[in-house]
């Protein structure tokens, strides 16, 4: 499975979503701050990053650009409070891949989080989205994955 960085300074939040992560078999690493993504990063490349806009320090925006520079092949989706949507689309446009609003729908977020690492693994048929389900959401989240896919 994938191995994905959350950077988040929730400690609640980090559990959840490190819990439900795990149980779908993924290894998973947190970070509390900008500065120790980007530490976390160089010392073992993760195959996502989920950035919380908001933290001390430096800010998930920032944090953004310097792990575009660090290590811009590893996808970056943004997690923001359900207010923050005009910051969540600055963020796509600055190379963010997604944006995931507070409160999660767990299933939705899984779900959205699987179509962008098989994206990532290049795993998708590409000409075939429904590959891996034709519900809405799943439509949704591949037509935005396939949009923002980066390649190795």
């Amino acid at each position: 499975m994938a191995h994905i960085l959350i950077v988040d300074d929730e400690p609640a939040l980090y559990a959840m979503l490190s819990r439900l992560l795990q149980e779908r078999g993924h290894t998973v690493q947190g970070a509390p701050s900008g500065e120790a993504a980007l530490a976390a990063v160089r010392e073992r490349r993760a195959d996502l990053v989920l950035l919380d806009l908001h933290m001390d320090g430096m800010d998930g925006l920032e944090t953004l650009d310097r792990l575009r520079r660090a290590v811009p092949a590893v996808p970056v989706a943004m997690i923001t409070a359900f207010g923050d949507v005009g910051s969540a689309v600055t963020a796509m446009k600055r190379g963010a891949i997604d944006f995931f609003a507070k409160p999660f729908d767990n299933a939705r977020l899984l779900d959205a989080i699987d179509v962008l690492l098989a994206i990532r693994r290049g795993g998708l048929d590409r000409a075939r989205p429904e590959a891996i389900g034709e519900s809405e959401p799943i439509r949704d989240a591949m037509d935005l994955a396939l949009r923002f896919a980066v390649p190795d």
